[in-house]
């Protein structure tokens, strides 16, 4: 006999009882994909820096830093083995505890992802310098695991059905799970980021959402403006498109919803009246989205009158400066996302390539 399947979530108020509908072998689950790890950390003897000056420096990451697909404080650097020297110099003077550092392959990974450590609402940025998290867990893909299914992860930890997933996951799983360093190791391992059967399009329509999104804040950081109305609008589309990856149908999607309706700063999630449109369930796929304007329409025209000569003049023109920056930016957040990197081909970089990873941006000089 086939074995009876317990719903997703409970039966709610003034609700029809809801079917069970899901099962964990519907999906892929994120512990299948990436590794969670969690170290500690103590402060150096030597001060922090405010820029990397050796291929050992990591960025020292704050808990009140990571935020939902970036992280804002990266202006604390220091040198990775100063911060193993801290804890056997604890080690040395007596101290009993048995915390150890963050693991080296972790902190140098070229793709990574810092979950913060409060879970209403769950905050994952991607992060490729080397970081150090005081505070965050730290995700990065398992072996053969492409990295891509860190976007997919990165995407559904950051959307407003994630959160409900991982109120879920988190219910059944509280006589089991707790942890006073935020959300529980074993809850994320188990929380769904895709359906088994998930379509490559859809996948890449999730990446290149995310990558747009990840991009656009690192846009607004480098060039002090406000784009948190466009972020938002990406981040409703990519809610369905991420419903869409677990092949979750409107009525599931919005059943899973209803029980974070009362859930603050999730700005993908839609009002109890509004419209989900979910793309490649039973309806045609969304148009493509219009490209990312970073310029004015004046602004455009001024850098479109702008000769080669003008460009590259040293030094810039403050103003020539600055539609040189928003028009790099609005190239990256444009651009095409990269394409997957295979966990394996990372343990084969010398210690100079993992430190130093493939830029997905070179800065304008």
């Amino acid at each position: 006999m086939p074995t009876a399947v317990a719903p997703l979530i409970p039966d709610l108020p003034g609700t029809p009882d809801v079917p069970q509908w899901l099962d964990k072998q519907r999906f892929l689950l994120l512990g299948e994909v990436l590794e969670v790890h969690r170290g500690h950390y103590l402060r150096p003897a030597a001060p922090l820096s405010t820029t990397p000056s050796d291929l050992d420096d990591c960025c020292v990451v704050q808990p009140q830093h990571v935020h939902a697909f970036h992280v804002a404080g990266r202006d604390a650097w220091t040198s990775y083995n100063s911060i193993c020297d801290a804890f056997k110099q604890a080690r040395s003077a007596g101290s009993r505890s048995h915390i150890t550092p963050v693991r080296e392959g972790v902190v140098f990974s070229p793709v990574k992802l810092l979950l913060a450590e409060r879970d209403r609402p769950l905050r994952a940025a991607l992060f490729h310098p080397p970081a150090y998290p005081t505070r965050s867990k730290v995700l990065v893909p398992r072996q053969g695991q492409s990295s891509w299914m860190a976007y997919a992860a990165l995407a559904v930890l950051n959307s407003a059905i994630g959160q409900a997933l991982y109120h879920h996951v988190l219910t059944e799983a509280r006589n089991h799970a707790h942890s006073p360093d935020g959300p529980p190791r074993q809850v994320l391992l188990d929380l769904p980021i895709a359906t088994r059967n998930y379509a490559e399009q859809q996948l890449e329509r999730v990446v290149s959402l995310t990558h747009q999104i990840t991009t656009l804040y690192e846009a607004q950081q480098e060039c002090r403006i406000d784009l948190g109305g466009i972020a938002t609008g990406l981040r409703e589309r990519l809610l369905c498109e991420v419903c869409a990856l677990l092949s979750l149908t409107e009525s599931e999607a919005r059943r899973l919803l209803a029980a974070i309706a009362d859930h603050p700063c999730l700005p993908d999630l839609p009002s109890s009246d509004g419209q989900l449109s979910l793309p490649g369930l039973g309806r045609p796929d969304w148009p493509s989205l219009p490209p990312v304007r970073l310029l004015s329409p004046k602004q455009r025209e001024a850098w479109n009158e702008l000769d080669g000569e003008a460009r590259r003049r040293q030094p810039l023109d403050e103003g020539v400066a600055t539609l040189k920056l928003l028009a790099y930016w609005e190239d990256c957040v444009n651009a095409t996302p990269p394409g997957p990197i295979c966990q394996t081909t990372w343990d084969a970089l010398d210690s100079l390539e993992l430190r130093h990873p493939p830029k997905q941006h070179v800065r304008a000089a």
